[in-house]
């Protein structure tokens, strides 16, 4: 039985979940070992400079301008990455372990900085293209 505190996934979450899997697994079996390498040093550098830029506030223009890249590079290689969904998947980067291990291990804080940064972009980017 799930607590309280949990939230129940609707249909259509499942089915959008559903689609973003089959759209990443189309587009990534087209990759070759180069591409991955490409892609993956991409998502390093995104990271490296959000990591650096952590003494800012979320709301800097610079960390916005990289927390809109990052969105982009989901975009570009993985599946198409609304707003509402990146949203969501902030809240996964800074709350469930397996996320938030990943970014604590490149920097100490940099899970809920990512969370925090994501969740502004959304606040001001919600509804937009």
């Amino acid at each position: 039985m799930k607590e309280d505190n949990e939230k129940i996934l609707t249909e259509q979450e499942i089915l959008r979940l559903k689609e973003m899997h089959d759209e990443t697994e189309r587009r990534a079996s087209n990759y070759t070992d180069e591409n991955w390498e490409k892609i993956q040093a991409e998502a390093n550098e995104l990271l490296d400079n959000i990591a650096n830029m952590m003494d800012r506030d979320v709301s800097d223009k610079e960390v916005q301008d990289l927390i809109h890249k990052k969105r982009m590079h989901i975009c570009r290689y993985y599946y198409d990455c609304s707003v509402e969904t990146y949203g969501r998947l902030g809240k996964t980067y800074s709350e469930d372990e397996v996320f938030a291990k990943t970014y604590e291990n490149k920097k100490k804080g940099l899970a809920k900085f990512m969370g925090d940064a994501i969740a502004y972009y959304t606040e001001k980017n919600l509804g937009k293209k």
